[in-house]
């Protein structure tokens, strides 16, 4: 892990603060707002390969997005239109994905998301590049209810073979069976098999189940993958420095991390522990129960004749939550 000063740590809740602060006299509707952060959001890469500076901002922005609600999903699809590769897409389908999912079942909310969501699935899947047509059938599965399976029994004569493997992937999962298809087989065999699975879909398009989140592996995959990153806390990584930059021993670090249940019930854990010959020490890894999750942290350094350091870190969404913290800590006067 790289080092992440305090002030990068900082910055992303300060953010919020500053753009108040400097904020014309006309605010700017939500949807330009989240456009705003969409075009702030430099994602060249996977934000798991990104060094720890720039996934705190990363996260950050992601977290802002999230907050926006609903008013971030037209963004958010218009983005996905620009071919900006697949790591920034999944990102934001990740993104959107929790946008989606935090607005109650069955509200009008929920259903406005969703058929925003779906239709542009719809219009991805009508376009000539391969990725588009993919990104289609992902966008189509994050409805409650969704056309997972319809939609991946067309894509079976998809002519790009990475999709048609990903859809007979999925239709297996749901499934458990395959009807002797084969991405990469031969096109008139290829073509036969798809027929069967047409057919079969006919006569089983009625059974609620397979349009439920319980049948739906992307669903289940994107969902594992945020469970993960909301109930992990740490380990962060600690170098205490002076202002010489020399390392501090014997620095004492006491940190908390909070959690809370969808309902409001909170818990918090509180550590102790102080700082090696090199000024580094490293936080426990803390993982919540099952029915909480984390939601953000503070780190406290402190040490005779100095100012005291304060550090409040903001959950993460897209990456876990962990990196290394370099904290400069300051003399008192006098």
């Amino acid at each position: 892990m790289k080092l992440v000063h305090v002030s990068a740590v900082l910055a992303v809740l300060a953010c919020a603060a500053s753009c108040a602060a400097t904020r014309p006299a006309q605010a700017p509707s939500a949807s330009a707002k989240s456009a705003a952060l969409l075009s702030s959001l430099a994602l060249e890469d996977a934000p798991e390969k990104l060094a720890d500076a720039d996934r705190v901002v990363v996260e950050g922005i992601a977290l802002k997005l999230i907050a926006e609600g609903p008013a971030a999903v037209k963004p958010i699809l218009d983005d996905l239109k620009a071919d900006r590769g697949g790591d920034r897409r999944l990102a934001l389908v990740r993104i959107l994905f929790r946008i989606v999912r935090r607005q109650e079942l069955g509200s009008a909310e929920r259903a406005d998301c969703e058929k925003e969501v779906v239709d542009a699935g719809r219009k991805f899947l009508q376009s000539s590049q391969a990725p588009d047509r993919y990104t289609g059938i992902v966008l189509i599965a994050l409805a409650s209810k969704s056309d997972l399976v319809p939609t991946a029994v067309s894509m079976l004569e998809d002519a790009d073979g990475a999709n048609r493997g990903f859809a007979i992937g999925v239709l297996s999962g749901i499934t458990g069976i395959d009807m002797g298809y084969r991405a990469d087989a031969e096109t008139g065999v290829r073509k036969a098999a798809a027929k069967r699975w047409r057919e079969w879909w006919t006569k089983n398009k009625d059974r609620a189940f397979y349009r439920m989140p319980a049948a739906n592996p992307v669903q289940q995959s994107l969902t594992a993958h945020s469970t993960v990153i909301d109930r992990v806390a740490g380990p962060y990584g600690l170098e205490v420095i002076d202002a010489s930059d020399a390392p501090v021993a014997g620095a004492v670090v006491a940190y908390t991390y909070y959690f809370t249940t969808p309902d409001g019930r909170g818990e918090k854990k509180e550590f102790q522990a102080t700082t090696d010959d090199n000024g580094r020490m490293l936080t426990s890894a803390e993982t919540a129960s099952s029915d909480m999750q984390f939601i953000g942290a503070e780190i406290i350094v402190s040490k005779a004749g100095c100012k005291q350091a304060a550090i409040h870190i903001t959950p993460h969404v897209l990456t876990p939550n962990r990196f290394a913290i370099q904290v400069k800590l300051e003399r008192e006067a006098g």
